[in-house]
This record gives C-alpha cells, sequence and structure tokens, in this order.
C-alpha cells in the first residue's frame, strides 16, 4: 500500500482541468447520485476472501479452503480456446493438507443456475490445490464456489460477478507502474466510464512482494478480513478485482484518514490505456460485432527495478553475460535477483492469460555505459546484442521465454508462444542509452516481432516524453498547456502539489505523462499481432535500406510489407534553426571540427543548416593515415499527404515510367529524400581529388540522441509535444523507428540481426 498511498495523496486536489474540481467534487460528494457507480452495484468486498457467507447467528469457524490472492469477486478468467484453472490452499496458517481431504470447485452460471463442479488436484504436502476447467466463450456471470470434503469444520468460500475474457499482466517498473492520475487523459477517461464506457474492463493489482530463492512462491496470500480492513479499511481494494467505476478507501500519506477515490487512479496507466484502446479499436468501431470482450488487467510492477529481479536468478546467470562480457547486472532489491520473478510472477503463472506488456528499462541503461566513451557508446549493440547473448536484448529474450515456458507448463492453458508487447521508453526517462537502449528493447532487429522473439510486438515511446523537462515551470499556468492556450487539459505543477489543478507529476518528467499515446499505439499493435486485423498498421516506418547518390542525396527506403496500406509522411522538423558557423549543439561532436585542418573545419562545421532528427555521418580523411568523423545533421524533404492517385490523366498522356492508377499509392510511398550538408565547393575534398559526397558519408542515424524530436527547443522553458518527430505513416501517425546503420559504398549496412541492405 506504500506506492498506492503515496500516489493517491494528491488525488483530491491536484487533478486534471476539464472542470476537474466539478467532477471530483461531485464523485467525493455524492458517489451513488451522479451515475458513476449506480450501475454496477458491488457485493460484500470480502465475500470472496476467505470470509464465510452465512444467514445469522454465531459465525462459523474459519474455512479451510481459501482462492490464492490472485482471486476474488469480479475476477476475469481467460476465455476459449484455453482452460482456465483456478487454485488455492488448504489452512494457509499451516504447511500441509488435512489428510484424506478433497477439494471441488463449483462454477454456476447465475442466469441458467446450471453449475459444473471440477474435482481439484491436491498436494497433501503443500495443501495447494488446482482446477482446470473446460473453455468458456466470452462475457458470463458466474459464481466460483471452494469447498472442502474431510476437513475440519468443513465449509465453502464463493466468489462473485465472475466473467470470462482476455487477461494480460503488465509489468515492469515505476513508468508501468505511473498510475492514471498523473497522465493528461484521465479525466477524460473517468467521464467515458462515469457514461457507461469501458465498463468490460477490470483490474487489480498485485502489491510489492520479492521473494528470495526456496520460499514457496505459488500461491499469492489469500486475503482475510483483518488484511483487507488494514490495506483498504473494509472498502473495495485495488489489490482485488474491481470495476473501473469503483471507488477505493485509501489513506492519505502521513495520516490514518480514509477517504474515497476512483480506484483506477492508482491503475497503471499504460496498461488501462491499452485496454480502452483496445476496446475502441476492436469493437466501438465495429471490427468485431458483439458486446465488447471482458478485458483482464493484473498490474505486476514496481519502480526502480532492474530486469535481473524479474527473471529466475539461476536462469540469467545460464544464459546471458552483461554487454561487455561480465555477469549479469546485480538487483538492488533484497533479496538479490529473481525476487520479484519469484514474488511477483510465479504466483501469477497458474493463472491463465492472454499476453503481457513489459514497460521497463530507466534503472538497466546505465549498464550501457560500462567500458565505454565517446562515440563508442552510441553504437547499435552498445548495450548487448542477443545474437552473442549479452547485456539487455538477451535479458529481455530470457524474460519472455521463461515466463512462457512456466505460464504454459500445464498444456491446454496458456499459449505457449502468448503474445508480448515492449513499450521503449521515452527519450527522457533514462539518463543514458537513448537510441542504443531503444534498440536494445527490439532485440536489436529495430522492430518486434524477430526470429529471435516471435508473436512479439512494440510501441515506441521515443517521442512521447514529457513535454517539458523541469517539475516547476518558470512561465507559469500558460507554459504549461502544450495543446493550446485554450485547451482544458493542462499539464504542469509540481510533485504532489496539492495547490496546483493539473496533472501532477510523478517524481518529475522521468514518468512522462502522455500515456494515453502509448496506451494506443501498443493497442494498435495488438488489433494485428494479436487479434489479426489485417488492415491496421501496427508498426511506423521500419528502415528497410538506403542509396547514396553522386550528388550527395541519401534516399532511404521504408518496409512496405510492414507499411501495409499506409504511406511515409514527413513535416518540417519542430524548431528548424540553423545554427551559425562553429556554434555547434554539443551533441555534434565540436571537437571534432577542431582536429579538421582549418581550410576543412571551416567549410565542414559552417555549412549544415536546419537541426533535424536525421543525422549523417561524415569520414574526412586529414591525411594518408588519419580520419575524423563527425555527425552532422541534414534536411528532410517535406512530403504532403494523401498519397492515393485521384485524378490520373489517361494512358496516353502520362509520362513515361510508373503509370498512374486511379486507387494505388503515388511513387515516392515508401520513401525519403535527405539532403547533404556540404556545399558544392567542398568536392572534392582537400588533398583527395578523388573523393566524391558518396565517398565521404559512411553513416546514417534517426532520433538515436536525446530530446531527438526537439534538438534546439530547451524544453525547460518551450514544450516539446508528442509525436513531433518528422517521419510518420500518414494514416495511423506512427513514428519512424529509430535506427542506425554503417554506409558503405554508397549502400546501408545494419549491424546483425537487423538487416537493412
Amino acid at each position: 500500500m506504500r506506492r498506492i498511498s503515496a500516489i493517491l495523496a494528491v488525488a483530491c486536489s491536484a487533478v486534471s482541468a476539464l472542470d476537474s474540481g466539478l467532477l471530483y467534487e461531485q464523485m467525493l460528494r455524492a458517489p451513488h447520485e451522479d451515475g458513476f457507480f449506480e450501475a454496477n452495484p458491488i457485493p460484500h468486498p470480502l465475500s470472496g476472501h476467505g470470509v464465510v457467507e452465512h444467514s445469522g447467528g454465531t459465525p462459523p469457524p474459519p474455512p479451510q479452503v481459501f482462492f490464492s490472492g490472485v482471486f476474488s469477486n469480479y475476477t476475469v478468467l481467460q476465455r476459449a480456446p484455453a482452460s482456465s484453472v483456478i487454485y488455492g490452499i488448504l489452512s494457509p496458517n499451516t504447511s500441509a493438507a488435512v489428510p484424506g481431504a478433497t477439494v471441488s470447485v463449483v462454477m454456476t452460471d447465475t442466469v441458467t443456475k446450471k453449475g459444473t463442479t471440477v474435482v481439484a488436484t491436491l498436494d497433501p504436502k503443500t495443501g495447494h490445490w488446482r482446477a482446470k476447467f473446460a473453455p468458456q466463450v466470452a462475457g458470463g456471470d458466474y459464481t466460483l464456489t471452494a469447498s472442502c470434503t474431510s476437513c475440519d469444520d468443513a465449509n465453502s468460500t464463493t466468489l462473485h460477478s465472475i466473467t470470462f475474457g482476455d487477461v494480460y499482466i503488465c509489468s515492469g517498473q515505476s513508468n508501468m507502474q505511473l498510475a492514471l492520475v498523473h497522465t493528461f487523459d484521465r479525466n477524460v477517461t473517468l467521464e467515458r466510464i462515469a457514461s457507461g464506457k469501458y465498463m468490460n474492463i477490470r483490474t487489480m493489482q498485485l502489491e510489492e512482494r520479492p521473494l528470495a530463492d526456496g520460499v514457496d512462491p505459488w500461491i499469492f496470500p489469500p486475503r482475510t478480513q483483518e488484511r483487507l480492513s488494514a490495506e483498504c479499511g473494509g472498502g473495495s481494494c485495488p489489490s482485488t478485482w474491481v470495476l473501473p467505476n469503483a471507488m477505493v478507501n485509501i489513506t492519505q500519506r502521513g495520516t490514518t484518514n480514509w477517504h474515497m477515490s476512483p480506484v483506477i487512479d492508482s491503475f497503471s496507466a499504460a496498461c488501462f490505456y491499452f485496454a480502452t484502446e483496445l476496446t475502441d479499436i476492436m469493437w466501438s468501431n465495429e471490427t468485431v460485432s458483439g458486446p465488447p470482450v471482458p478485458i483482464g488487467l493484473i498490474e505486476s510492477a514496481v519502480g526502480g527495478t532492474m530486469i535481473e529481479a524479474w527473471v529466475s536468478n539461476e536462469t540469467l546467470a545460464k544464459s546471458c553475460t552483461n554487454q561487455t562480457g561480465g555477469h549479469p547486472g546485480v538487483s538492488w532489491l533484497a533479496p538479490g535477483n529473481g525476487a520479484l520473478y519469484n514474488g511477483m510472477i510465479l504466483p501469477l503463472v497458474n493463472f491463465t492469460v492472454k499476453g503481457a506488456l513489459w514497460y521497463q528499462g530507466e534503472n538497466n541503461c546505465a549498464e550501457c555505459q560500462a567500458g565505454c566513451n565517446g562515440t563508442t557508446c552510441v553504437g547499435p549493440d552498445v548495450c548487448g546484442n542477443v545474437l552473442k547473448n549479452s547485456g539487455y536484448p538477451c535479458y529481455l529474450k530470457t524474460l519472455v521465454e521463461e515466463w512462457r515456458a512456466m505460464w504454459s507448463v500445464e498444456s491446454g492453458t496458456t499459449d505457449p508462444q502468448f503474445p508480448f508487447g515492449v513499450f521503449t521508453l521515452a527519450s527522457t526517462e533514462g539518463q543514458c542509452g537513448d537510441g542504443g537502449f531503444r534498440h536494445a528493447q527490439t532485440l536489436n532487429n529495430g522492430v518486434l516481432p524477430s526470429p529471435q522473439l516471435p508473436n512479439t510486438f512494440v510501441a515506441q515511446g521515443f517521442d512521447a516524453q514529457d513535454p517539458v523537462s523541469i517539475t516547476n515551470w518558470p512561465e507559469g499556468e500558460r507554459a504549461c498547456r502544450a495543446f493550446g492556450w485554450n485547451s482544458p487539459y493542462s499539464m504542469g505543477g509540481g510533485d504532489n502539489n496539492q495547490a496546483v489543478p493539473f496533472t501532477p507529476f510523478f517524481m518529475g518528467p522521468i514518468h512522462p505523462r502522455p500515456k494515453h499515446i502509448l496506451g494506443r499505439r501498443m493497442a494498435m499493435a495488438a488489433a494485428a499481432q494479436v487479434y489479426g486485423d489485417e488492415k491496421i498498421a501496427w508498426t511506423g516506418p521500419i528502415l528497410k535500406s538506403c542509396n547514396v547518390t553522386a550528388t550527395g542525396q541519401l534516399e532511404i527506403f521504408f518496409n512496405e510489407e510492414l507499411l501495409r496500406d499506409d504511406a511515409v509522411h514527413v513535416f518540417a522538423p519542430i524548431a528548424n534553426t540553423p545554427w551559425g558557423a562553429w556554434d555547434l549543439h554539443p551533441r555534434f561532436a565540436s571537437t571534432a571540427c577542431a582536429e579538421l585542418p582549418n581550410t576543412t573545419a571551416n567549410l565542414m562545421c559552417s555549412s549544415f543548416g536546419g537541426v533535424t532528427p536525421m543525422e549523417v555521418e561524415y569520414t574526412i580523411p586529414v591525411n594518408a593515415t588519419t580520419n575524423v568523423s563527425l555527425w552532422l545533421p541534414v534536411s528532410i524533404t517535406v512530403k504532403n499527404g494523401p498519397y492515393i492517385n485521384t485524378n490520373c490523366p489517361p494512358i496516353d498522356k502520362q509520362k513515361p515510367g510508373v503509370p498512374c492508377v486511379n486507387g494505388t499509392r503515388k511513387a515516392g510511398w515508401n520513401y525519403i529524400v535527405t539532403h547533404s550538408s556540404l556545399p558544392k565547393k567542398f568536392s572534392p575534398v582537400p588533398n583527395f581529388p578523388h573523393l566524391g559526397l558518396r565517398d565521404l558519408i559512411t553513416g546514417v542515424r534517426y532520433a538515436w540522441s536525446a530530446n531527438p524530436c526537439c534538438p534546439t527547443i530547451d524544453r525547460a522553458g518551450v514544450p516539446c509535444p508528442p509525436n513531433s518527430c518528422p517521419i510518420h505513416s500518414w494514416n495511423s501517425t506512427l513514428p519512424a523507428a529509430p535506427f542506425l546503420a554503417k554506409i558503405v559504398g554508397g549502400q546501408c549496412q545494419c549491424e546483425l540481426p537487423q538487416v537493412c541492405s
């Protein structure tokens, strides 16, 4: 509860505008009079947590049969074609089952009153029991009753309002854990819930629970009445399954006073926005007929953690080295590596799921800098390489493979290749790594899925940074409106500043507030990769190849198959500000200019124009044995859509070349053109007349550095809105993925496993 009470301490006063004070006060003042909760009355919150229901008189003794703590009222179980497993424990305060005991679980349809009974398998040594049910279609309303025969004081435990749908695990560190109350779209989301939307989504949070190796991890502690009263004042609790319109009773930080707040205020924003957007894409727009499928979200995330804590210690040590060939990193969280895998993953692996989402890396990116300096820290494998079983790419591959293996031990339950989505970090989320680390998050492929890790997908976050770089803005309220001065969805406000009615930071811009963008991108990827939507573009442009022309133009081609029916679009870069001679931005390696001969430097370093996210590497010979490499920005030709031919002339009137056919995409839909910043007078190179521009350009990179979309903006004073990088897909507006490639003989060459030639 430490994290929940800390986050929600600001929920009463520091919330987004959209008449936030009015909306929020109405919910606090009259939660059952404003239509926010009346449609879904909640049964007694303790009825499904080992508290026996009875009809009066002296309460019976405590029950002998308990559901694992991951089950409660309103649980979402995985729908067909998978089978769901219900599991728990006998007498959690003892280490063994009652001799001769039998556990039965009855699932009853509350409409038809028909019940299905399954006799559970029971481990007599531990008291753990498991019941596997036949696949069920989506929806429905069921009760689950677990009973024990041959137990002392035999009785039963019942859960209510159980349904079937698709269940996702949402895991990682603090950006997965970042609560809805700290995001820009929080108020409009609450409005939609109040109007009856998104009632197909149910959530549950696991509290932080690291465990040492060797401790029995399989059952999450059942929640007794005493425990729930201590955690949530006896009301609904984020650590149980709840509907999105539920109110939670929590304490303000530093006090013992309980107050009511929307339960989703404390839930993972990235995870919840994924579910709302998936609902809109798949069911609200008639992509799939029928009512929205229930979506169950289990948040299992802990801020500040390393990936090493989420993989078993033994598996990681056998599978990977760090990026320099040494031992993997050591998690700071006691009791060390594997602690959260033991305590927050293994208790879930018997729970059948549809897939998992992963948002983590801020506490691993520093590892990318070990043993390197200067320009050697910007390469595509600076954080390791999956083909070398090194660094973060290997750690992530190992995590996914181990989770898949553990979740699918019993056939017919979770898919052995269940879908796995990865959020890449925003440029401001870590203190290091930048493009290299985001590349590592794709297992060095630039995109997911990859041959090394099938059935995965990625939501790019590099351009979804927080618009500001500091917690408290010097320009006051007006400067905090990145979406227009009159926008009701304002920004700003300091950490837990209860006097400011804006979306509050949580520990500053390391936790970007535009999480809705990431949720939508992940939902688009899932719609295509998981649910088979063949029309939706699920990724932005992905580098395929490039070519340097004799005049120094760089033509960059993107993967046509991944674009589907979309096209590559380029708009003018944000703040395309020219720099004067020698007035180089620090990230442009001005020391390299000083190493060039004076005549070369004057031409080279004073010639480039607008600063853009696209940069090329020039390798300039100083003498017969010495070269100097320098990265400089290049301009990108702006392209305007639409990209569909609608007014083609007759064939006999068309120019020779690619014919124009109405309804087809226009020529150039899959590539862009950049322009070398070097003036013509620079060629030939002094003392090397045989070299032309095609020989001098030896590399290209896009959106590879910190703050790549607004490279000349100081975000301490001027906001950089999300989605500001210039290269996108036209219809989906998804950003082109960052890339870095060598150029050899005028052609791109990528570091394997990525292929771009």
